[in-house]
């Protein structure tokens, strides 16, 4: 063996030593506070894993000896490195997909992987530390707080608005990498598997940042959205696309990491389609469905602030004039232009939320009174004048009258 090489490598043993002695042999006794709030947030009523023990064996008999003893095992494990064999033992159970299949069918079953109660409160609790010192990407949007798949979506959604609103085509694939849990040793039904494998994608992620592709908010870019083991890759042209598509197979290649081709798909977007409605009587819910899903767009604007990533794409939809966006809908939704008074949406989507606090009641009020006048509008005996009301009450904005 080469004597520089040698070197090379018993310098990198040593850095991985040091910081494991710095991590974990040094610190003799562990300080997790949370420990108790960690089981309790574990849910009830879910399947016993390989050792029959159910969450709520451990939480409704916990006090200061059970969590004490728990903090020693683990902490044990931690310094030495070593878990229990059945850590590693999970129970696979197969959930039917589509009742009206076959159920003899095997691909018409999912595997459900079951892990012991006391290995997931274990990697609970290495997720709590892992969470202090490692901060995903922020366009991994699965599985961490003020992070969900409701903020994937609106990313991909207002990247679809902006290229309409340039009259540029979108290309996007779809690729799902679920396949590649088991390639890279991740644990299925881990607690902590979701957050080892977004780290072990990472380099994915930033190697997609480098390239041009993708569509600008300003000096946000967004060319590829994550959530866990679903990937979305974004370009405006289809040359992007490609160079993208390239990378992500090399990169699969170099990290062993085999994609599932049935569950991947490439799509071009930027034509905007509408939907309507003939059915009459979905008149009857329409006023009532305009003002709650006012209601749910106001409350998801406050949870994509609270998102590092999402927010900056509201701040850049602010300093533009794009009619197809999400602010520009905020705007017609809540009518903030008819406030008449200087506010930016923030505070006129706190004014709407606290005016409309008492909107379920009114919502009981408009409902019968909708009805009866869709009745009445059915009971006129000339045709003619049976479709003209009708057609008054379907319409969206309209506060149409009998007479």
């Amino acid at each position: 063996m080469n004597f520089n090489q040698d070197k090379k490598r018993n310098i990198i043993l040593d850095a991985l030593k040091e910081e494991y002695k710095s991590l974990f042999t040094t610190r003799n006794e562990t300080n997790h506070q949370h420990d108790d709030s960690i089981i309790e947030n574990f849910p009830s009523g879910k399947c016993a894993g390989f050792n029959d023990v159910r969450y709520e064996m451990i939480k409704y008999s916990k006090g200061d000896n059970l969590i004490d003893l728990l903090k020693l095992i683990f902490e044990k494990m931690i310094n030495y490195q070593i878990v229990p064999f059945n850590f590693n033992i999970s129970v696979n159970k197969s959930i039917i997909k589509d009742a009206k299949k076959s159920k003899s069918d095997i691909n018409n079953l999912r595997p459900v992987s079951i892990s012991d109660a006391f290995s997931n409160i274990y990697e609970a609790i290495l997720l709590t530390d892992l969470e202090k010192q490692h901060i995903d990407n922020h366009k991994q949007f699965g599985f961490k707080s003020k992070s969900s798949c409701s903020h994937a979506i609106f990313s991909l959604k207002q990247s679809i608005a902006k290229s309409i609103w340039e009259k540029k085509r979108l290309y996007v694939a779809a690729i799902d990498a679920s396949k590649a849990f088991d390639k890279v040793g991740v644990k299925q039904g881990g607690v902590i598997s979701p957050k080892l494998f977004s780290i072990y994608i990472e380099d994915l992620i930033t190697g997609i940042e480098k390239f041009e592709h993708g569509v600008k908010f300003g000096s946000v870019k967004v060319d590829i959205v994550a959530y866990a083991v679903d990937i979305l890759l974004l370009s405006q042209t289809r040359a992007g696309l490609r160079d993208q598509l390239s990378f992500v197979a090399d990169f699969g290649e170099k990290n062993e990491i085999k994609f599932n081709p049935q569950k991947s798909v490439y799509m071009i977007l930027g034509i905007s389609n509408k939907c309507k409605t003939t059915d009459p009587f979905n008149a009857l819910k329409l006023e009532t469905t305009r003002e709650r899903m006012n209601k749910i767009k106001v409350d998801f604007y406050f949870r994509l602030y609270e998102n590092d990533f999402t927010k900056n794409l509201l701040e850049y939809m602010e300093l533009t004039e794009n009619p197809n966006d999400f602010i520009n809908e905020i705007y017609e939704k809540i009518g903030i232009l008819t406030m008449e008074i200087d506010l930016t949406t923030y505070e006129a989507c706190n004014i709407y939320r606290r005016h409309n606090t008492g909107f379920k009641d009114k919502l009981k009020e408009n409902k019968n009174q909708n009805v009866l006048l869709l009745r009445k509008a059915f009971g006129i005996k000339e045709v003619i004048l049976r479709i003209k009301k009708i057609t008054e009450l379907i319409k969206y904005d309209a506060e149409p009258t009998i007479s």
